[in-house]
């Protein structure tokens, strides 16, 4: 908070504590029915404490993957039913009238049960509580996003976990992926937000208790020698964390090729635009961008990422992309891009805009 006194912070409790659960364990169980008000207290004194201490929280999902119940760490299973009976009769209600707000976030977890926070959402004494759907990365696609975006368009996505791993599918780095299937793709499915697991581990992948033992950092950074290691997930959030601002709008952008993906977006700030390509070929592709009168071509390398900012005003002439980036897997051999003439994205298409946290 010193360092960025905007930053918003998304809590996510894991289990209730023992006493207030069937397992008597923080570990197992469900939460019992007679304990649902007390936890909803639990959670608005954990909100007022963080508060005493200067630290706002933004946002909070009542459990932590309520769909499945971990052995070797804390977890707890919430049902649809309870948590929605739970934030329409104790929780809302608590937090309504609070200033600032902390939102309230259903479901966090898979996109896999879209289902979940649809029933959820279904129930209106829940629903107005609700400000939007959490979402995890570890099964299922980003389209179930516009799934429930569609039934309530009123109602925020973020997608609030997703880690990548030292696993056999990460033997040839996972830059693309983040990029594209995790980033672009949840962006472009009305996520206003991304956030990672972990933002930094050691070399042993620690400290951990329980759960994922093969998991990475954003970065990585040596117990012995204190050296930061930029690992994949670095790159891919950098090519959009670096580059659009918070109050950034998402704007509509076509794509013509199913290989080569983009997103685009428009800063509040300055009214800078920002383009982030990603070509999955195996060779190079040159592409052709047009933003009404401002036109280009580039050439894409072969499996790469590529971000471009520039501003609309400046059409018709040389557009200076010194701050645009463009990386190539694997990661290490990063490079920036140097200035090229007139880069610019596709213009607003459907009145698709949303706000960037």
């Amino acid at each position: 908070m010193a360092v960025n006194p905007q930053l918003r912070i998304i809590a996510s409790p894991w289990s209730a504590p023992a006493w207030m659960k069937t397992s008597a364990n923080l570990i197992g169980g469900e939460l019992l029915e007679q304990f649902e008000s007390t936890y909803a207290n639990y959670l608005v004194k954990y909100l007022d404490t963080y508060r005493g201490y200067g630290i706002p929280i933004f946002a909070l999902t009542l459990q932590n993957e309520p769909g499945f119940v971990p052995v070797t760490y804390p977890g707890m299973e919430v049902p649809a039913a309870t948590r929605a009976r739970i934030i329409a009769q104790y929780l809302g209600p608590a937090l309504a009238s609070r200033k600032p707000r902390t939102l309230i976030l259903d479901w966090d977890h898979n996109w896999d049960a879209p289902e979940q926070p649809l029933s959820v959402l279904a129930d209106p004494d829940a629903a107005r509580y609700i400000d939007g759907i959490a979402w995890h990365c570890y099964s299922g696609t980003p389209s179930a996003q516009s799934q429930v975006h569609r039934a309530y368009p009123g109602k925020d996505a973020y997608i609030t976990e997703c880690s990548g791993g030292d696993w056999a599918s990460a033997k040839k780095g996972e830059l693309l992926w983040f990029a594209r299937d995790l980033l672009l793709a949840g962006i472009r499915h009305w996520a206003r937000g991304v956030v990672y697991w972990n933002l930094a581990l050691d070399e042993q992948h620690g400290p951990h208790f329980g759960g994922c033992d093969l998991c990475k950092g954003v970065v990585t950074i040596d117990s012995r020698t204190g050296e930061v290691s930029r690992n994949d997930e670095y790159y891919a959030f950098a090519h959009f964390s670096r580059f659009v601002l918070p109050g950034a709008v998402r704007v509509g952008s076509s794509e013509t090729d199913k290989a080569i993906n983009n997103v685009a977006f428009k800063n509040a700030s300055g009214g800078s635009v920002v383009l982030v390509m990603v070509n999955s070929h195996a060779d190079a592709r040159r592409v052709s961008v047009r933003q009404d009168q401002t036109r280009f071509q580039y050439a894409l390398p072969p499996q790469s990422v590529a971000t471009f900012v520039w501003n609309p005003d400046q059409t018709g002439k040389a557009v200076d992309t010194t701050n645009a980036s463009l990386v190539s897997s694997p990661p290490v051999n990063a490079s920036p891009v140097k200035k090229t003439p007139g880069t610019t994205a596709p213009s607003e298409a459907n009145g698709e805009r949303q706000v960037i946290e």
